[in-house]
């Protein structure tokens, strides 16, 4: 499954369970408004318009980050993957007690695969990201 995903010239994968525990006809609904706003963060990033990039950030992170200056340095410094991605896979989402986590794969410049887990919380009718933490591959199963 690694291989095919780090290999793939697709714009979209999904992977669950086969047990049919979901039904695949709420795939297009759960995954797009999470991940528009994952893009549409990651194509401001590519245009260093962090101004829209922070706005897709949740009202706690606003506050403790105060600016889009000082929330795109922090993109910049400790996730220049994301900053400048060459690939970006959506994997696996799941619920947890305050939205939805959304695990991504960015392949960066020089081929290797970074594995994030984006937190999401809806406010407003509509997603934020509420915080973003790095994954092994051998944390979480696909």
């Amino acid at each position: 499954i690694m291989c095919g995903l780090h290999n793939t010239q697709k714009d979209y994968i999904v992977i669950m369970d086969d047990d049919l525990q979901h039904d695949p006809k709420y795939i297009p609904e759960l995954y797009d408004e999470i991940k528009k706003t994952i893009e549409n963060q990651i194509a401001a990033f590519k245009l260093n318009d962090f101004e829209t990039a922070f706005s897709f950030a949740t009202p706690f992170l606003k506050e403790k980050f105060g600016s889009a200056e000082n929330f795109g340095q922090m993109v910049r410094n400790g996730y220049p993957m994301v900053w400048r991605p060459a690939k970006v896979i959506f994997l696996q989402s799941e619920r947890y007690q305050h939205g939805h986590a959304q695990v991504v794969q960015i392949v960066d410049k020089n081929g290797k695969s970074h594995y994030l887990r984006y937190y999401m919380m809806e406010f407003d009718g509509s997603w934020h990201i509420g915080g973003v933490e790095f994954l092994k591959a051998s944390d979480f199963s696909v």
